[in-house]
């Protein structure tokens, strides 16, 4: 975890979350689901990196969506 300074407030705990997804099109809906599920923390800033390794599949596609 990493701590941030946000418009120059205190500094709130934040997540960044890196997911390689290489040929994964067909597992992206139920990323999303998974990721829409989580009970994130009151005030922590997060964020997620979706990573494409030169995938041969739709995922880039899906990405973009």
């Amino acid at each position: 975890m990493f701590l941030s300074a946000i418009d120059g407030a205190e500094s709130m705990p934040s997540l960044t979350l890196a997911i390689p997804i290489y040929n994964g099109g067909d597992r992206l809906a139920g990323l999303w689901l998974a990721l829409a599920r989580l009970n994130v923390p009151v005030g922590l800033v997060w964020r997620i990196i979706l990573v494409d390794n030169n995938s041969q599949d739709t995922s880039l596609d899906q990405m973009r969506q």
